[in-house]
């Protein structure tokens, strides 16, 4: 994922890569690295049409975009199932705790 909005702050990436990270920890299945569509190809270039630009954008926050649940994935790849409910449940809870890892550094 990418921050490319134009009003993206250091802090804001910084803390967007802790939570990359700690989300990677958390649950294979989020890929880190990878380019979302309309994200930017440079800074200052993301689509703030989009919601999670949007979100960035307008409120200084991490706007996140997840599409797990449309595909499988290259780390854990399950060929009998593909994504499941139970990969989404991993996932959500795995997103609690990367926000919980870094919660003491949002809103600084």
């Amino acid at each position: 994922m990418q921050l490319n909005i134009p009003g993206v702050v250091e802090e804001v990436t910084a803390a967007f890569q802790r939570y990359e990270k700690a989300l990677a920890q958390a649950d294979p299945d989020f890929e880190v690295g990878w380019k979302y569509p309309g994200g930017g190809p440079a800074p200052g270039k993301a689509d703030c049409a989009m919601a999670w630009n949007y979100i960035s954008e307008a409120y200084g926050a991490m706007g996140v975009l997840y599409e797990l649940l449309y595909k499988d994935t290259r780390n854990s790849p399950d060929p009998v199932r593909g994504w499941s409910a139970a990969r989404s449940h991993k996932m959500g809870v795995a997103t609690l705790d990367a926000l919980y890892a870094i919660v003491d550094e949002l809103g600084k």
